[in-house]
């Protein structure tokens, strides 16, 4: 399970927030993530041609973007991840 870390006040939340903007805007980060919805972009089905298929690849594209920005989240520690049993 994923959440910001906690605060103590708004402050907290809104220093977590500037980290998150400030490294969001790096061009390091930018790079990345664009090679992250990118992948595999030449091989995408033709929506036309296979709906099915596309909407498997758009499903698989979503999770790895959606990985990708937890993980980055984490990296920067403005967000846990917590294991749930």
């Amino acid at each position: 399970m994923y959440k910001w870390v906690p605060g103590t006040c708004t402050s907290d939340y809104a220093l977590s927030a500037h980290q998150w903007d400030t490294h969001t805007r790096s061009e390091d980060f930018l790079q990345r993530f664009h090679a992250v919805v990118h992948l595999h972009e030449d091989v995408s089905p033709n929506p036309t041609e296979d709906p099915s298929g596309a909407l498997h690849w758009n499903t698989l594209r979503a999770v790895a973007v959606e990985d990708f920005l937890l993980a980055e989240a984490v990296k920067i520690g403005v967000v846990t991840n917590t294991t749930i049993r």
